[in-house]
């Protein structure tokens, strides 16, 4: 008797397949790996389908009883238990992943290890069937090919699967606060339509005019289970704001669900846009999409540097997640910078930014949730990015809510004052120049850190009345007798970018070497390193203009910003200063290569150099020996007055 194969159903697979992907791509809801694997599981079953269609033509089909064509059958059948058992696999990642529980397997590699050994050895006896026909053979009966099956090896090829769907259940019910009830129907809807379609497959053979007839329904039942995923889970509001494009606020409340149980590590920038309405409302309706598309943009663009998350809450509110360790304040003001550059006519963004880990910060989910509806009301100005403990920090909280009217009375009651750090220059063995830093003495508040209140003078557009500020009380001390006899070369000063797009710096500063009647060679700028250099040709200008009067340019932190060398190998600069965090670092393994190199390609472009936050005998040492060209730093001196400058100097000409 002839047994022939009913394929139909698998054709029809593979077209609802290609529709439930071009579903996901068309509408962009792919942002989350869960819906990529999604999409991967989907591709799979297309390959599973088509080359089951291939495998078992060489049933229905009459070919040449050659070994060519015998080969091929095998190979197609092959093929085939080598994506259906992928399948599997891929299946269990997309459960792992909408658990969050991916992340944490990843961490375990020896669970992971034994974990995979069941479907691996699947994966093995798939490889080698071809030598051994350990799973399956191609014989001939009635004139026609036919594959003869295995016992054992057949059956586990099906048992192992089944065990991997009886976890990814365990894994569901586990995780069961991530889904409503008709996600998890649709989730496990896959291995009773399995089982089913086994059933069915057995009782529909019927005879026909000499002929068994057997529908093949094995792979549309995993797409019919397919189809509800992507109905209940895979659907854009349950993973996408569609305004946006961002991840959705229903996905991220399951992300805190899932943290707040785990006790896991997240830190979360919380972003209002204050203005929000008022921008959309003045703009008509494209151009509003338009905005919200552009800053969704900048948003997601900024986070994936950063391996990080960004969610939309609700219009204006906006969350970036992240599990990464980094610098989470300096990231929040680059966020802020992004939204910044996102703005239509003269509709500026305000914002209000709250930095908050957990589960440091909150206790329960609960707490949390209300916290991001309201925390907004906790700042008394816009533009202003606090963490939570600063929040509940009485000090903190009440200095950096009042920044602008501190720095305002700083200027008028004379607050600010100018500290110097000597630096030590290598080759003439002699302290040669000096740094300017400002500091604030608050009479009401008192002594303020310059990460208080530097990074909130240039949000607020101050940060060039201060450098001015410096510059002056520079070339005060300049053009005095005191600083003549030191033997000093010149005083740096720090400039913030902004200054040097600003076309009063220039003028400004002319003013003042005329007022105190000084060589502009005895000033001498430091520019801060970051990846906030919007316009390169602007800035690159602006030095030249100094340059051409004397005033040479240095950079900044060199090592904790984005080191963009097309950049900085044009920036028309003499010198570079390594940041404290290379000095830190500088005995951890593989330092010794990145610091040579560093220091190598540096010097090869004609820089000099010098290094900063030098503390200890070990650390001057391990920089004299890469022949950086000046040290500063508290092995020699803190920052001190102009006075102890002076007395520090005369009683130190020459130290090794």
């Amino acid at each position: 008797m002839i047994l022939e194969y009913i394929v139909l159903l698998d054709y029809a697979s593979i077209f609802i397949m290609l529709l439930l992907i071009s579903s996901i791509i068309i509408k962009k809801l792919y942002v989350l790996k869960s819906s990529k694997i999604f999409i991967a599981l989907a591709i799979i079953s297309i390959f599973t389908c088509i080359f089951d269609i291939l495998s078992v033509s060489f049933f229905n089909e009459p070919y040449p009883l050659e070994d060519v064509y015998k080969n091929v059958g095998f190979a197609f059948n092959n093929i085939y238990y080598f994506f259906r058992t992928s399948t599997v696999i891929v299946y269990c990642l997309y459960i792992l992943q909408l658990t969050d529980s991916l992340k944490y397997l990843l961490k375990k590699p020896i669970i992971l290890i034994i974990g995979l050994i069941p479907i691996f050895s699947c994966f093995v006896f798939e490889a080698i069937n071809p030598f051994t026909n350990i799973i399956f053979d191609v014989a001939v009966k009635d004139g026609r090919f036919y594959f003869t099956t295995e016992g054992f090896v057949s059956i586990f090829l099906y048992v192992i699967p089944s065990l991997y769907f009886a976890v990814s259940i365990f894994i569901i019910i586990k995780y069961k606060y991530y889904f409503n009830k008709a996600q998890i129907v649709s989730i496990i809807s896959i291995i009773p339509l399995s089982i089913l379609s086994f059933v069915f497959q057995f009782i529909s053979k019927t005879t026909d005019f000499g002929k068994d007839s057997v529908i093949l329904v094995e792979l549309f039942a995993t797409t019919l289970g397919m189809v509800l995923i992507t109905s209940t889970i895979e659907s854009a509001p349950e993973l996408v704001d569609t305004n946006t494009g961002l991840i959705s606020y229903n996905r991220l409340k399951k992300i805190l669900v899932r943290a707040f149980s785990a006790k896991s590590l997240l830190n979360i920038v919380l972003i209002d846009i204050t203005n929000f309405y008022k921008i959309k409302n003045k703009l008509n309706y494209e151009a509003s999409r338009d905005y919200i598309k552009d800053l969704s943009l900048a948003l997601n663009k900024k986070s994936k540097q950063y391996k990080a998350d960004a969610y939309s809450i609700d219009e204006g509110l906006y969350a970036i997640v992240t599990e990464e360790l980094f610098d989470i304040k300096k990231f929040a003001f680059e966020v802020n910078n992004e939204i910044n550059k996102v703005y239509r006519k003269e509709f500026k963004p305000e914002t209000k930014i709250c930095i908050v880990s957990l589960p440091q910060d909150f206790d329960d989910n609960d707490s949390f949730i209300k916290f991001i509806r309201n925390f907004h009301t906790r700042f008394s100005y816009n533009n202003q990015i606090f963490s939570y403990n600063e929040l509940n920090n009485d000090r903190s909280f009440i200095i950096k809510n009042n920044i602008d009217v501190i720095l305002d009375e700083a200027f008028v009651n004379h607050e600010f004052v100018v500290l110097y750090q000597p630096i030590y220059d290598l080759n003439n063995k002699s302290f040669t120049s000096c740094e300017a830093l400002v500091r604030l003495n608050s009479k009401k508040y008192g002594f303020i850190e310059p990460s208080f209140f530097i990074n909130y003078a240039e949000l607020s557009g101050k940060i060039l009345d201060i450098d001015l500020f410096v510059i002056e009380e520079a070339a005060k001390f300049i053009s005095s007798d005191e600083f003549s006899n030191l033997g000093l070369e010149y005083i740096n000063v720090n400039l913030a970018i902004s200054d040097c797009l600003d076309l009063v710096l220039y003028e400004k500063v002319l003013d003042i070497i005329k007022k105190y009647n000084i060589s502009p060679k005895c000033l001498h700028f430091e520019l801060v390193e970051g990846n906030d250099l919007v316009d390169h040709e602007r800035i690159h200008s602006t030095i030249k203009e100094f340059k051409k009067i004397g005033i040479n340019f240095s950079l900044d932190n060199y090592g904790t910003g984005y080191s963009n060398i097309s950049h900085f190998s044009k920036a028309p600069i003499n010198t570079v200063k390594l940041d404290k965090v290379l000095v830190d670092n500088s005995k951890n393994d593989g330092m010794d290569f990145v610091l040579a190199n560093t220091i190598n390609l540096i010097k090869s472009l004609g820089r000099k150099i010098v290094v900063e936050g030098i503390e200890t005998k070990d650390n001057l040492d391990t920089f004299k020996k890469y022949n950086c060209d000046y040290i500063q730093g508290y092995y020699y001196s803190k920052p001190i007055t102009k006075d102890e400058l002076i007395e520090f100097i005369n009683k130190n000409r020459e130290v090794e």
